[in-house]
């Protein structure tokens, strides 16, 4: 297994974390942001956490903490759907860091650039 598969979990919400990655100090997660809750439910975010400094980026998803808990197993193709969005968001914002990690090295202004966002973090 390689060193960039060893350091990935995928489909576990323990601590509530769906996918998982970690390299070179720096981790990404996708979590279910349990701080608010909006009218269809808590927004599942993409957290990046360099040099204990969080950032938190959006998917674009909403889901229920019952959803949320259902996601790894599901069988229902809106949820597969969803989960399938989530991987993606989390795989896209993945390979920019790797690829920051062996180019200019990694900053939260250098991943911003590269996501096409400005100032993103809540």
């Amino acid at each position: 297994m390689c060193k960039l598969c060893a350091n990935e979990f995928a489909h576990t919400t323990k601590n509530g974390i769906m996918f998982n990655y970690s390299n070179n100090g720096i981790t990404v997660s996708s979590i279910l942001d349990d701080r608010r809750i909006t009218a269809i439910g808590y927004p599942v975010k993409i957290r990046v956490t360099y040099k204990r400094v969080r950032k938190y980026y959006s998917t674009g998803k909403s889901l229920s903490l019952e959803e949320w808990r259902k996601l790894p197993e599901t069988k229902s193709m809106k949820l597969i759907a969803t989960r399938s969005d989530i991987q993606n968001t989390f795989e896209r914002i993945k390979k920019v860091i790797i690829e920051l990690e062996h180019g200019i090295g990694f900053t939260f202004d250098a991943l911003n650039l590269r996501l096409g966002r400005a100032n993103t973090g809540t």
